[in-house]
């Protein structure tokens, strides 16, 4: 139903919990066809769900007493997941970019040394992660000042040696 909002100026909707009459989207996306649309999923049945509709998969291990890991091998076993949806629907699933949040425990280090940062995003892009999400270190100023070295030299270099962040 999203999706089709975001496509048309008018759309008529009858799903099985919502319908839609003539419903208008103005002012449309700027963006063509339409925004982007990212679905978190963690479970089989929502991976299903991105896997029909996702433009981005996101995905988090919020256990606060989750290792590095054990966050690694539950996102890979998600990936695949994600992988065997797509693939059961005649979707190719390098058309779904991959998100992660990086969450505690990692969050509260990744900031500590560009070699904590470096460390975090090649572990996640070498299991197929294309996007990473990051906490902003407002509560613990004592990084920012790596927070910012990171954000203007680091960054950039690992992009121009194609590891995404």
């Amino acid at each position: 139903m999203i999706d089709q909002l975001l496509r048309n100026r008018v759309s008529s909707y009858h799903g099985r919990y919502y319908q839609l009459r003539d419903a208008a989207m103005v002012p449309a996306p700027i963006q063509q066809p339409r925004p982007p649309i990212t679905i978190a999923a963690m479970s089989s049945s929502m991976l299903k769900i991105a896997a029909r509709h996702a433009d981005t998969w996101n995905s988090v291990e919020a256990s606060p007493d989750a290792t590095p890991e054990v966050v690694v091998e539950k996102t890979r076993m998600r990936a695949a997941l994600l992988d065997r949806y797509c693939a059961e629907i005649g979707r190719d699933p390098k058309t779904i970019r991959r998100s992660l949040l990086v969450f505690w425990p990692e969050a509260e280090t990744v900031f500590e040394s560009e070699e904590n940062f470096r460390e975090v995003v090649k572990r996640y892009v070498g299991i197929g992660i294309t996007e990473l999400i990051f906490y902003y270190p407002s509560f613990r100023s004592h990084q920012m000042p790596t927070f910012e070295r990171i954000a203007k030299q680091v960054i950039p270099e690992m992009r121009a040696t194609r590891v995404h962040c």
